[in-house]
């Protein structure tokens, strides 16, 4: 009736997802009075908008790749960049993460300018936006990004405090989980960047007034952030790293380093020490970040100030100093400047897997069995270990609950060090067989007794084998019309399928039939 229950770890293998670009970052909103848009071929679209803030911008592009709305420190703006409301976080970084599938319902997450980090709700049907009073971590340090969980419709949020610790956050579409810390050691301020990869994996982090960056690893099934390196510099003098970007197939990572003389270097992953100059610019380099058409864009000071001019990488894919740079990529007059970051973008390139890490599961078995009939129940039980569960329909936050609806059965559990599991079944009904055979039929389309069939309760299959008086089979099926066939007595034998106590049983009997019209 039920398999054992044991505690599975999970691990998918050879399966990954090839980071990409996608439709989310077709727009861009930010800086003041700055909007543009990408295709394939480059930046198709320039405008202005009333955005008056030059950091803590967010946008989001839907699945179809249209603007929907974005964010500033100061207000909230629709698709055509028309603000509709005045938010009350005023923002240091902000990111936007869809709450449905329809993209209607989402969450915006602020670090405010006193470094808390914010919740609110807006629902663009409704243009209605909800701060929560629920604050999910003080003295943060001013970056926010977030990555597609591998396997649960959610994300990780990962934020930082000002010591030593990172904190993930598990946004789901009805909640956010407590957070997840993670201590790696040596981590102070980030008066700089915090940027993942594409594929979620990785996260990278400069520290502007000291002077340093470090590759971290994101564990997307658990939330934990485990320390990977501190990268090099390519000139002893490189100093104030300001912004750091992954290539598009996040096989490098590239750092704006520098005050007044800057330049931007790249860092392939997998070469531990291998530092490649990819441009340098004789004023401050401010923003790096990814657009849709997958080109780098690179926005930079201009006699002391932010300029409107934005330079581009052409082929940041390109390792070992093989990158084309294109200055003044895009200039807009209508610009009123750039801003010191380009907006903020989920990643959520994950294909759904785990890409090689594990995932926390309990096998719960795929289906159980009761007879609903006889008001029977069955118990589900997820196992020992877990600090918390949460069953779906019945609410339960119990290791094991006693069920006597059909249907299917969810189960959450957090585990003690910080990674979450889901699993599910379904209880079916399975009551015992009852049957018996008729002995006549009329087939004469009265509407009773057409059909020689077995009849009775739970029966699974029964199939007919109909002979002649020759000992000649004529009909196989589950029931008999009596078509063609005259007036007589008839063979069969019949094999009927169902269950006894939920084991599976198999009847096989003989008999004749008579059919009269």
């Amino acid at each position: 009736m039920k398999s054992p229950i044991i505690f599975l770890i999970l691990v998918f293998m050879g399966i990954s997802s090839q980071a990409q670009v996608d439709l989310d970052r077709r727009y861009w909103v930010f800086g003041r009075n700055s909007l543009l848009g990408f295709d394939k071929g480059g930046v198709t679209t320039i405008g202005t908008q009333p955005m008056d803030a030059t950091n803590g911008s967010a946008c989001y592009s839907n699945k179809n790749g249209a603007l929907v709305f974005s964010v500033g420190a100061y207000g909230l703006y629709n698709h055509i960049t028309e603000q509709q409301i005045t938010v009350p976080i005023k923002a240091l970084d902000a990111i936007i993460i869809p709450k449905n599938s329809e993209e209607t319902l989402f969450y915006i997450i602020a670090i405010n300018r006193n470094g808390e980090v914010r919740v609110a709700e807006y629902n663009t049907e409704t243009n209605a936006y909800v701060l929560d009073s629920r604050v999910l971590l003080m003295n943060s340090a001013q970056h926010l990004t977030a990555v597609k969980h591998c396997f649960l419709d959610a994300y990780w949020l990962i934020t930082s405090d000002v010591e030593d610790k990172f904190h993930t956050f598990l946004v789901k579409p009805d909640e956010i989980s407590e957070g997840v810390v993670s201590q790696t050691g040596g981590f102070r301020t980030i008066t700089g960047d915090m940027r993942s990869s594409f594929d979620g994996t990785m996260l990278a982090v400069s520290n502007y007034t000291e002077s340093w960056v470090e590759l971290y690893g994101v564990d997307k099934s658990c939330g934990n952030i485990s320390f990977i390196r501190r990268l090099g510099k390519l000139d002893p003098d490189d100093d104030r790293p300001l912004s750091v970007c992954f290539a598009p197939n996040d096989k490098s990572l590239y750092v704006a380093w520098g005050y007044q003389q800057s330049r931007v270097t790249q860092y392939p992953i997998d070469a531990p020490g291998t530092i490649y100059h990819a441009f340098s610019y004789p004023q401050n380099i401010n923003s790096l970040e990814i657009a849709y058409d997958d080109k780098m864009y690179i926005g930079v000071h201009e006699n002391g100030n932010l300029s409107r001019r934005i330079h581009a990488i052409a082929n940041p894919n390109s390792i070992s100093g093989g990158n084309r740079v294109t200055l003044d990529a895009i200039q807009a007059a209508n610009f009123t400047n750039i801003g010191w970051e380009f907006p903020n973008f989920i990643q959520n390139h994950t294909g759904g897997y785990c890409n090689g890490q594990t995932a926390l599961w309990t096998a719960l078995g795929e289906e159980y069995y009761i007879c609903d009939l006889e008001k029977e129940t069955t118990v589900l039980d997820a196992g020992k270990g877990f600090k918390k569960y949460k069953w779906t329909p019945t609410g339960d936050t119990t290791q094991w609950i006693i069920v006597s609806d059909l249907g299917e059965y969810i189960v959450i559990v957090d585990a003690f060090n910080g990674c979450q599991g889901e699993d599910r079944t379904v209880v079916k009904r399975r009551c015992d067989l009852e049957y018996h055979i008729p002995n006549a039929f009329t087939p004469n389309a009265d509407g009773r007794n057409d059909l020689f069939r077995v009849n009775g309760e739970n029966i699974e299959s029964a199939t007919l084998h109909i002979y002649n008086r020759w000992g000649e089979k004529f009909f196989e099926g589950s029931e008999w019309d009596g078509n063609n066939a005259q007036n007589g007595v008839y063979f069969y034998t019949v094999t009927i399928k169902g269950f006894v106590k939920k084991v599976a049983a198999t009847y096989n009997e003989t008999g004749t039939i008579h059919l009269l019209r």
